[in-house]
C-alpha cells in the first residue's frame, strides 16, 4: 500500500494527461483571470530523461477538449470545462498556470536503485525476489510550489516543500524550477531534475510533433535499449519453459519455437532505433494520431530506410470495391543501389534463417530449405509493390472476398513459382502437424484452371480429411462464406506486371478484382478517402483504410443470407447504425533514416459510436398505464353525489 500512496501524486499528471480520452462531459464555465506566460516545458525536460510525456499548453488543450466535447454531442453531462473540473477535484484551482505546460518525467531506473523486472513480476525464478525502489518520475507542473500545494499544507525547508498527500504514506517534493514545479515522490529524483543543467534535445523530425500536437510522448530509445534488452531475454527464457512444457499443445509449441528463433532479431532491431515519440491532437475533423520513430543513421535498418526510393502513384486504385472494408496500399519501389540491395538481402536471408532452423521445422530437409529460400529470394526481388482489400463479395457468391494485386517486375516469373511453392509449403504444414500424423492440412496447386476475364488462372487449394468428409448441408453452409464448397485461392497474371490473387468469391469475385486492375477503381479519390488523407503525411509509402459503415453493411448482408433477411425488420440492431462514410485512415511515409506513421479517426464516427452506446445503455421506456375508466366514471359520480 506504501508503495501505491507514493504514486498518489501521478494522478495530477495522469488525469490532465488522460483529459482526452476521459469519458466525463462539461459545459463551458466563466474564464479564468489571464495568467502570467511561461516558458516551454521543453525547456525544463533534463538531457538525462530515458523518456517523457508532455502537454505543449494546458489552455490550448482544454480548449480542444471542451470542443472535441461538444462535437460528439456530450457537453451537456457536467456543468462546467472538464480541465477546470479536474484542477478544482485535485484542489489545485488556483495554482497551475494554464498558460504552461505539463510534462511527466523518467529518469534512468538503474541509477536510482530500480528494478523494473521486479516491478513487473519478471525476475528470473531461480534467484531470490529482491525489493525494488520506485520508479524514478517526476513531474512538471506549471506554477509555484506553495501556490499549487497550498491546499495541502506545505512544510517548506530551504526551497523545499513537504507534501502530505492524501490517503496517507510517504510524502511528495517539490522544488521550483523557472516557472515550473518539480514533484516527485522520491527526493533525489527532484534534486536531479533541477540541478539539470541541460535541455532535452529532441531530434528534428521528433520536434515537430510537439509544436502541433496537444500531448505527446518522446523516448530515447538508446537510453531505454539496455532495459529493453534484459525484459526481452527474461521473455525468451519464459517462452522455453513453456514450450518444453508437456502441458503445452503442439501447435502452441512450434509458433513459440518460431517466435522465439526471431525473438534475438526483434530485439536487435529495437536496439538500432534512436527515439520514438508518440503524439495525439484534436483537428477539426477528427482525432489524430502521429508516431516518429528514427532509426540510427548508421544501423542496418536505418541505412534501408535512407535507401528506399518510391515512385508517386495512387495506392488504392486497382481494388474491387463490393463495397470494400479495408484497402491498403504500398507504393512502387524504385530500384536500390548495389550496397543497399545487398545489404536489404542479407537481412532477409537472416530472417528466413532464423525461422527456418527453429525447433519447428527440425524435420524439414535442407533441401526444401534451401528451394523455399530461393523461391522467396525471386518473390523479394520480382514484387515491387502491393495493393490489398478485404470486402464484400459479388452477390451471390459468398459473404466477402479478399483480393491481393502483386505489382511485379515480371508477372509470369511469380506465377511459375506457384507450384514449387505449394509443395515445400505442404511439406512446412506436415512438419508442423507431425504429431498428428495424417490429420495434416495439405496444399496443391492446379496451373491451369482455365481462363476467367480473359486471364489464365491458377488454383492453390487447401485440403484436409475433415473438409473431405462435409455432408451436402455443410457444404451448402460454406458455399455460402466463401461462394463455394472448397478452400482455394486464385492466381491470374493479369498482364505482364500485374497478378492478382483472391480468396472467397469464387470465380465470379476473381472476375470482378481482376475488371478492377484494367478499369481502375481509385478508392483513394473518393471523397470521403480524401477528407481522411488531408491529416495524413504527404506522399505516403503506405495507405490504409478501414470503413467502419461498409463493415456492417457487408455484416448486415452476411446475416441475411444466413439467417434470412426476416431477422433484419425483426431486430432493430442498434449497433449497425453508422452512416460515416470518412474512414478511419493510417498513413506511413520515409523521411531519410525516420519512419512517419499517422492514425486518423474521424469526429463524425466517434460521435455516431457515442450516440449507440447511449442509445443501448438508456434503459427501455415503461409501457404507458391505461386509463381505467371505471374508476373515473365512479369518481365523476362521487363528485355528482
Amino acid at each position: 500500500m506504501d508503495a501505491i500512496r507514493k504514486c498518489q501524486l501521478m494522478v495530477v499528471a495522469v488525469a490532465v494527461l488522460a483529459a482526452p480520452f476521459a469519458t466525463a462531459l462539461a459545459q463551458p464555465v466563466a474564464a479564468m483571470p489571464a495568467m502570467m506566460p511561461v516558458e516551454s516545458v521543453l525547456t525544463r525536460v533534463p538531457a538525462e530523461c530515458v523518456g517523457f510525456v508532455a502537454v505543449r499548453s494546458l489552455a490550448n488543450m482544454g480548449a480542444k477538449i471542451d470542443q472535441f466535447i461538444a462535437d460528439i454531442g456530450m457537453q451537456a453531462m457536467m456543468p462546467g470545462n472538464l480541465l477546470g473540473m479536474i484542477k478544482a477535484q485535485l484542489m489545485m484551482t488556483n495554482g497551475i498556470n494554464d498558460n504552461g505546460g505539463l510534462a511527466v518525467i523518467m529518469l534512468d531506473p538503474e541509477k536510482f536503485g530500480c528494478d523494473l523486472q521486479a516491478l513487473m513480476g519478471m525476475s528470473p525464478t531461480t534467484q531470490p525476489a529482491t525489493p525494488s525502489g520506485p520508479l524514478p518520475i517526476a513531474f512538471l507542473i506549471p506554477g509555484r510550489p506553495g501556490e499549487i500545494f497550498a491546499n495541502y499544507n506545505p512544510v517548506e525547508e530551504q526551497g523545499c516543500f513537504k507534501v502530505d498527500l492524501p490517503g496517507g504514506g510517504s510524502p511528495a517534493f517539490a522544488k521550483a524550477l523557472g516557472s515550473y514545479t518539480v514533484v516527485s515522490p522520491v527526493l533525489a529524483v527532484v534534486d536531479a531534475v533541477v540541478s539539470s543543467t541541460r535541455p532535452v534535445i529532441v531530434p528534428p523530425g521528433h520536434a515537430d510533433l510537439f509544436a502541433k500536437c496537444e500531448v505527446a510522448c518522446h523516448v530515447d530509445m538508446q537510453k531505454l535499449a539496455p532495459i529493453v534488452a534484459v525484459l526481452f531475454d527474461q521473455i525468451e527464457r519464459q517462452m522455453k519453459q513453456q514450450a518444453q512444457s508437456e502441458f503445452t499443445p503442439p501447435p502452441v509449441k512450434a509458433m513459440m519455437s518460431v517466435y522465439g528463433a526471431l525473438l534475438p532479431m526483434y530485439k536487435d532491431s529495437i536496439t538500432q532505433l534512436q527515439a520514438i515519440t508518440i503524439g495525439l491532437r484534436l483537428a477539426k475533423t477528427g482525432i489524430v494520431i502521429e508516431e516518429v520513430a528514427s532509426y540510427l543513421p548508421d544501423s542496418t535498418f536505418g541505412q534501408l530506410a535512407a535507401a528506399k526510393k518510391f515512385i508517386p502513384g495512387p495506392l488504392l486504385s486497382k481494388l474491387p470495391d463490393l463495397p470494400y472494408v479495408l484497402a491498403l496500399g504500398v507504393a512502387e519501389e524504385a530500384p536500390l543501389d548495389a550496397a543497399a540491395m545487398a545489404l536489404k538481402k542479407k537481412t532477409e536471408t537472416e530472417i528466413l534463417d532464423a525461422v527456418l532452423n527453429s525447433e519447428a521445422l527440425a524435420k524439414v530437409s535442407v533441401e526444401t530449405k534451401d528451394r523455399l529460400k530461393k523461391i522467396m529470394e525471386t518473390w523479394s526481388d520480382e514484387c515491387t509493390g502491393a495493393q490489398v482489400c478485404i470486402g464484400g463479395s459479388t452477390p451471390g457468391n459468398g459473404l466477402f472476398g479478399v483480393s491481393l494485386v502483386l505489382r511485379a517486375k515480371n508477372a509470369k516469373t511469380l506465377t511459375d513459382t506457384c507450384g514449387e511453392l505449394a509443395q515445400i509449403k505442404d511439406e512446412l504444414i506436415k512438419a508442423l502437424f507431425a504429431e498428428n500424423g495424417s490429420d495434416a492440412p495439405s496444399i496443391t496447386y492446379t496451373a491451369s484452371v482455365g481462363q476467367v476475364a480473359g486471364a489464365d488462372v491458377g488454383v492453390f487449394e487447401l485440403s484436409h480429411p475433415e473438409l473431405d468428409a462435409l455432408d451436402e448441408g455443410d457444404r451448402a453452409e460454406m458455399a455460402k462464406v466463401l461462394g463455394e464448397d472448397k478452400i482455394r485461392f486464385y492466381v491470374a497474371a493479369v498482364d505482364p506486371r500485374t497478378v492478382v490473387i483472391t480468396f472467397g468469391g469464387s470465380q465470379a469475385f476473381l472476375a470482378e478484382a481482376i475488371n478492377a486492375t484494367r478499369t481502375g477503381k481509385p478508392i483513394d479519390n473518393y471523397p470521403s478517402v480524401m477528407e481522411a488523407m488531408k491529416e495524413l503525411p504527404a506522399n505516403p509509402i503506405l495507405l490504409m483504410v478501414f470503413s467502419p459503415a461498409n463493415l456492417l453493411a457487408v455484416v448486415k448482408g452476411g446475416v441475411a443470407t444466413i439467417a434470412g433477411p426476416e431477422i433484419l425488420q425483426s431486430h432493430p440492431w442498434p449497433m449497425l447504425n453508422i452512416q460515416t462514410q470518412t474512414p478511419i485512415a493510417i498513413g506511413v511515409a520515409l523521411k531519410g533514416s525516420a519512419v512517419h506513421e499517422t492514425v486518423f479517426v474521424p469526429t463524425a464516427l466517434v460521435a455516431e459510436g457515442v450516440r449507440t452506446v447511449m442509445m443501448v445503455m438508456q434503459p427501455p421506456m415503461p409501457p404507458a398505464e391505461e386509463e381505467d375508466e371505471e374508476d373515473d366514471e365512479s369518481w365523476e359520480d362521487d363528485e355528482a353525489d
